[in-house]
């Protein structure tokens, strides 16, 4: 038995296509009333009042509730035998049934990969039996479509319909493989930075909090609109010394279902335009001045003493050698 849901689903999406039939049999009603005698210039505006009035009505009342039912349903997917269908979690997946509906034929649909699993069967005089797993979300659409509504990841499998036709034994049998793969669409990937200015190079890490088959990539922007794909993979190493380095970065998760891209990532964090880099190179700059004012200092105070030291030594060597001198000479 196929769920209210699945029935709001199914009529969302006949009555897009009837909206546009009640929209164009009203024009045409409306034209006709307004070249019906009297003034056509009013006639054409009160007309033209009506109509827009119609319109708004059809959109307040059906279109915005029509739209949020297909937004919530899925897409709907038609699977074609002997090829890989790809689908996102919670779209709706149309078998087809090539039946010839002739007497005494047997349908099958089954899972065979991972588990063999019977889904459901019918005959030709429509009786049919689903697996208790599956009844919930499985509906056999006139003969022709079996439809499996709100796939999830472990649906996916490759599925097979068996056909049998009878008399009063088996007469021919025949085989549709399909093969079905469900992922689960990616969030909004988020960007850290890990690191900071004390060391030469930082990490722009990426993660996701859904997704299913996810890869990621990194690109790099120069100008508004410009950008390049510069690394594969959820970790980004960076030197951010180095000036050429310093941009905007974004990582791009991507499966075959969706894509996703997070906010922009400005690595600028110790070049000359940052309020903390610039501190930081202050710093740096101010010690570097002080220990080299030091050493100067303590450079000069030590020469001094040891040019006094040497004039000491001096001055007594002149002292102590006059005396002898001058007693060589009076003799």
């Amino acid at each position: 038995m196929v769920s209210r849901w699945k029935e709001a689903c199914y009529a969302a999406r006949t009555a897009m296509p009837l909206m546009e039939k009640m929209k164009k049999e009203r024009q045409m009603l409306l034209v006709q009333k307004g070249t019906q005698g009297g003034n056509h210039t009013e006639n054409r505006n009160m007309y033209r009042y009506q109509e827009q009035h119609f319109l708004n009505i059809i959109k307040m009342t059906i279109l915005i509730p029509v739209l949020h039912l297909l937004t919530v349903c899925g897409a709907v997917t038609q699977a074609i035998p002997g090829t890989i269908t790809t689908v996102a979690v919670g779209d709706e997946v149309h078998f087809s049934v090539n039946n010839q509906g002739r007497d005494q034929d047997e349908v099958t649909f089954r899972i065979k990969f991972p588990v063999t699993t019977k889904i459901v069967g019918w005959t030709s005089e429509k009786s049919h039996s689903i697996h208790p797993l599956y009844k919930d979300r499985i509906q056999i659409q006139g003969g022709s479509f079996v439809i499996l509504y709100n796939v999830q990841v472990n649906d996916t499998g490759e599925y097979e319909i068996e056909f049998n036709y009878y008399r009063t034994e088996l007469v021919s049998s025949n085989r549709n493989i399909f093969k079905l793969h469900v992922f689960e669409p990616v969030s909004q990937p988020v960007a850290v930075i890990i690191g900071n200015c004390s060391t030469p190079n930082i990490t722009l890490s990426c993660s996701v909090s859904k997704g299913t088959n996810v890869t990621f990539y990194w690109q790099k922007y120069h100008l508004p609109g410009a950008s390049n794909r510069i690394h594969n993979g959820a970790i980004l190493v960076i030197n951010h010394v180095n000036e050429e380095e310093q941009r905007a970065y974004r990582c791009v998760t991507e499966n075959p279902v969706s894509n996703a891209t997070s906010n922009p990532v400005i690595t600028e964090l110790c070049n000359g335009n940052d309020p903390k880099g610039t501190d930081l190179w202050v710093v740096m700059l101010i010690r570097s001045m002080v220990i080299f004012i030091m050493a100067s200092a303590s450079a000069a105070v030590f020469c001094n003493i040891w040019r006094r030291q040497n004039q000491q030594i001096s001055v007594g060597e002149d002292f102590q050698l006059a005396p002898k001198t001058g007693a060589k000479w009076a003799g």
